[in-house]
């Protein structure tokens, strides 16, 4: 069904008086659905995408802008290739300076998964996306896009409400209200990265779509942690939902789901996030990475909580790196024990610590190669300056004592 979206500027309407023009239109030749079963093409196809606009005054200025900010087309009607996943915004600006806007959602088989890291979403600081306020029907189901991932969002902004997936980039890890629902007990993402995911999984469609093609894909894996929000709830209690106790042994695990193209569950992969049973109680305090491939090939993935205060806790969680690699595949073990220390001094620069011997240092990539090898003797630093950008693991030993670190180069 073409649809045909209408955002009327009040300050031209005041200004042009009983004169003003008849109010701007765009109808896109494109048809989003409810955004979970949208137009499929595959990586290197052409996408054609028209704009018929009436009404204010002529001649008309087009922008077509990607969710990732970047200026695609300035005519009609928009001509790209196909890569990845993507939402192409048209912004149409009549003479009499009506503005009108609407967007077309593509999703896109890529031939390799690219990393949902969240951080390709432009996104002010210290702030958070709820949702698009561009649907014609609030409430119904949209979608954003990061790397080659497809999320789901439910937003109904005259009720501040959303559901599905959403993301933000908030440091601060207090919550004190619902105006901090998109806080995470990290203070930023994984990896030293500024945006995150977050999913809000009440009455919401959680599905992460992968791909389409036929065979499906392996999703190596992906970050969570916990939400302020659920810690807040948990450890204090608020007045919905009680305190966790050592007595009702209470818990909150995230179930992530593979499914197959007709939705059909191959398997489930649990995270604890919060977890009294134990006489010392656990809670998720940092970006975990978990392992998907135990799924196998999916076409979808689908994010669930399963807890004792089920009806109760809130039903918030935070994501981020989906499809990464896992940092510590393929590292060989050292032996040894404790007493040895490496930290980051500065970017490029990584000390060590703690030891008055002889000690030798191999840095490796996330696939298990080694990147650079150093030795030393005693508390000392190393240059890492080499290193290309991206995520390192340095392992050191020295007469039996062994030490890991887990770094950025930037």
């Amino acid at each position: 069904m073409k649809k045909i979206f209408t955002l009327f500027c009040a300050a031209c309407a005041v200004s042009l008086g009983a004169q003003a023009a008849d109010p701007l239109m765009v109808m896109l030749d494109w048809d989003n659905g409810d955004n979970r079963d949208l137009p499929l093409y595959q990586a290197g196809q052409a996408i054609v995408i028209d704009a018929y606009v009436a009404g204010g005054e002529e001649p008309y200025t087009y922008r077509w802008v990607t969710s990732k900010g970047e200026e695609v087309g300035t005519g009609s009607t928009l001509a790209v290739t196909a890569t990845v996943p993507e939402a192409y915004r048209l912004f149409v600006t009549s003479a009499d300076g009506q503005t009108v806007t609407d967007k077309a959602n593509v999703f896109v088989n890529a031939n390799e998964l690219s990393v949902a890291t969240f951080d390709d979403l432009p996104l002010e600081k210290e702030s958070a996306w709820p949702g698009d306020n561009l649907v014609e029907d609030p409430g119904a189901f949209d979608a954003f896009f990061s790397g080659s991932f497809h999320f789901t969002n439910s937003y109904m902004p005259e009720y501040n409400y959303w559901c599905g997936y959403s993301f933000a980039n908030e440091t601060s890890t207090i919550f004190e209200g619902l105006q901090h629902q998109h806080r995470n007990v990290v203070g930023g993402g994984a990896e030293d990265t500024a945006n995150y995911g977050v999913t809000f999984m009440d009455y919401a469609d959680t599905r992460i779509y992968v791909t389409h093609a036929e065979e499906g894909l392996t999703v190596p894996g992906m970050y969570v942690t916990n939400s302020a929000y659920l810690v807040n709830s948990a450890l204090n209690g608020d007045g919905f939902c009680p305190q966790f106790t050592h007595e009702d042994k209470d818990y909150y695990k995230l179930v992530i789901q593979g499914l197959n193209e007709e939705n059909e569950v191959l398997g489930k992969v649990e995270v604890m996030l919060i977890d009294f049973s134990e006489e010392e109680p656990y809670v998720l305090s940092e970006w975990k990475y978990v392992d998907l491939t135990p799924l196998g090939k999916v076409h979808r993935l689908r994010i669930d909580r399963e807890s004792t205060k089920q009806a109760y806790a809130p039903a918030y969680a935070c994501i981020d790196q989906v499809g990464a690699e896992n940092p510590g595949a393929g590292l060989p073990s050292i032996a040894g024990g404790s007493g040895l220390g490496m930290t980051v001094a500065a970017d490029g620069i990584l000390s060590v610590l703690g030891t008055d011997a002889v000690w030798s240092m191999d840095v490796y990539s996330t696939d298990g190669i080694v990147c650079a090898s150093y030795n030393g003797h005693g508390a000392s630093t190393v240059s890492t300056a080499a290193l290309a950008p991206g995520i390192y693991i340095a392992r050191a030993v020295s007469e039996g004592a062994s030490a890991t670190l887990r770094f950025v180069r930037r």
